[in-house]
């Protein structure tokens, strides 16, 4: 085994790194929940996503690409995991993992914030000032909190946009590592969806429970709208949605168990909105 990782290239090397510290960190938080504080295995997901998310960041942009949305994919799940062994978390601070990570992709704009000067970027320039003169508005006006909460819908992802972009030159590079990522993340997801649908796991009814949201249908089998390992079945519906047409694109060799169980889990969804794009 060690003579097939030294015959890899650095890409290939970094690219098994991501998926081994992606496998231990959600087998570590899997089984913290059953043994550990749920405080502790809360803040360790949060700061470990954070610090792979930075070494990954510092090795191979793709690679970091991936990982965030890996992240963005699986976080929902392994917080709904956690509270159903350890409580249930009013604050959800798992979800806030997702942003971590994402916000990583900030120290390429700290450090190269001449091009943002640049007229191809403008758009996403005023897209982050609007969002900061909202944030001032909101602070004036709101309790703090749930500013800076809102805030986190909006400012993250512009943030990540520009990343993509400044990072143009690779593009080769980075739509192979999307590609892949929503290749296997679609059947990931598509084939948990269906479980969800067919056997309403534990934690996923004890969420639904809780977190008192109807429009998630009811907690029993066959009477769940998937949303598989995300939070919702709107944000579930877009991502599988992309994957599937991302698998259209381009066939890989998995194509027709990727397909197959993100289409049907697509339409357990019950997204209407979604199936027109």
């Amino acid at each position: 085994m060690t003579h097939l990782i030294s015959t890899f290239n650095d890409d290939d090397r970094i690219a098994w790194q991501k998926l081994v510290l992606l496998v231990g960190l959600g087998v570590i938080t899997l089984l913290g929940s059953f043994t550990g504080p749920g405080l502790v295995v809360r803040l360790f997901f949060i700061v470990a996503s954070g610090a792979i998310a930075f070494y990954l960041y510092s090795k191979s942009t793709p690679e970091y690409i991936s990982f965030v949305f890996w992240i963005w994919f699986l976080a929902p799940f392994f917080r709904r995991f956690s509270d159903y062994y350890n409580g249930f978390d009013d604050l959800g601070i798992m979800i806030l993992a997702p942003y971590v990570v994402t916000l990583v992709a900030i120290i390429k704009l700290v450090q190269n914030p001449a091009q943002l000067s640049r007229i191809g970027y403008s758009s996403f320039t005023l897209a982050l000032a609007a969002i900061a003169y909202s944030f001032w508005i909101g602070w004036l006006s709101n309790p703090p909190v749930a500013v800076i909460r809102a805030s986190l819908d909006w400012f993250p992802p512009v943030v990540f946009g520009l990343f993509l972009a400044l990072h143009w030159r690779i593009y080769p590079q980075l739509k192979r590592s999307i590609q892949k990522t929503f290749t296997w993340g679609t059947l990931l997801m598509g084939s948990y969806g269906i479980y969800q649908y067919v056997i309403a796991p534990a934690w996923d009814v004890y969420w639904m429970r809780n977190a008192a949201i109807n429009s998630v249908g009811r907690p029993e089998a066959f009477g769940i709208r998937v949303w598989s390992t995300m939070n919702a079945p709107g944000p579930f519906a877009i991502a599988i949605l992309a994957g599937v047409m991302i698998l259209l694109s381009y066939q890989p060799p998995i194509f027709l168990p990727s397909f197959l169980t993100g289409f049907l889990s697509f339409l357990l969804a019950g997204v209407r909105s979604a199936w027109v794009g």
